[in-house]
């Protein structure tokens, strides 16, 4: 991705994080939840038609953690397609629209949600 094209996106998703203070700090000062802001903003900067996160709301507030829930909804609204882990149930319900439940690393059963796909 070109750099004039990439650089307007990272300073929006740094704003949309709240990251945008901190941007000149090293990587290594950043909280938990700030290096997670980090790498959602690296999963969504070139705007994937298929996103797969691997527990996304760990280490957020409260605040950001709405927020994302917020983003990938739209982003599911746009037609995207979101596959994501947690150990969550309560978040996973919330925010999905079908939900696959794994037991022994097998599929075990699948919920219909009002995430997502819902208002």
């Amino acid at each position: 991705m070109p750099r004039r094209v990439l650089e307007p996106k990272i300073d929006e998703f740094l704003r949309l994080f709240s990251l945008w203070s901190d941007r000149h700090a090293p990587l290594s000062s950043y909280s938990k939840g700030m290096r997670q802001k980090i790498l959602l903003t690296g999963a969504l900067l070139h705007n994937p038609d298929v996103l797969i996160l691997d527990e996304p709301f760990s280490g957020l507030d409260a605040t950001s953690a709405l927020m994302l829930r917020s983003l990938l909804r739209g982003l599911a609204k746009q037609g995207k397609i979101i596959l994501f882990s947690s150990h969550v149930l309560e978040v996973v319900e919330k925010v999905c629209s079908k939900v696959l439940i794994l037991r022994e690393a097998r599929s075990w059963r699948t919920i219909r949600s009002r995430g997502c796909g819902s208002s």
